[in-house]
């Protein structure tokens, strides 16, 4: 996907993702087509109504790490990943772009990242 994402499934996907109010994407953490997909979806999808990005992470890292992308970028991202008390599922440097890509292509204010998990691996992060 280094060209990004063309033909006629891409544009059955966003035909159809348009038509709808959610959009759901089933992936395995570590999969880097995954995170180049989800982007680009993200941001072809923004101007037909989509505004927040579901993952999974709690709601605290979710806000963290999109104060963090709002600072710094990617840059930002990946050195909030980098901190010894925090641990994400999103570690591949495709999966923190993804999560860069979703934040600037929000207003900047507006929250766009919405964590829904439960918090089970930067919990040291949180209680310091």
């Amino acid at each position: 996907m280094s060209d990004g994402p063309a033909g006629r499934g891409w544009d059955w996907l966003v035909q159809e993702a348009r038509a709808a109010r959610f959009t759901l994407i089933g992936e395995e953490h570590g999969v880097a087509e995954t995170a180049q997909l989800s982007a680009a979806l993200f941001k072809a999808l923004r101007g037909s109504g989509y505004s927040r990005m579901a993952i999974e992470l709690s709601p605290i890292i979710a806000q963290d790490i999109e104060a963090a992308a709002r600072r710094n970028g990617l840059q930002g991202i990946l050195n909030f990943f980098a901190a010894p008390e925090t641990w994400s599922p999103m570690h591949l440097r495709e999966e923190a772009q993804f999560l860069a890509t979703v934040v600037t292509a929000a207003p900047r204010n507006e929250r766009v990242l919405w964590g829904f998990d439960r918090e089970i691996f930067s919990d040291r992060y949180l209680i310091s």
